[in-house]
């Protein structure tokens, strides 16, 4: 909250807003290209190279994390 000297120009019903559906929206969308790049790097490791490393399990493991806080906050 401004001190009551600075005058703002911001409307009220803007303001009041909610940016949740935003946010939820961008944040989806970054981790589905997350999810599809992961996708993408173990199936040329495991599928097209047929090998795989503890790099691999790593990035597995922080996909997953990372999925579960954003379907479990």
């Amino acid at each position: 909250m401004p001190p009551p000297s600075v005058q703002t120009n911001l409307d009220s019903k803007w303001a009041a807003e909610s940016n949740l559906t935003r946010f939820l929206a961008l944040t989806g969308i970054f981790h589905l290209l997350a999810l599809i790049s992961v996708g993408l790097r173990l199936y040329a490791r495991i599928g097209l190279v047929k090998t795989s490393g503890r790099d691999d399990f790593v990035v597995l493991l922080a996909v997953v994390s990372a999925l579960r806080l954003f379907a479990y906050p």
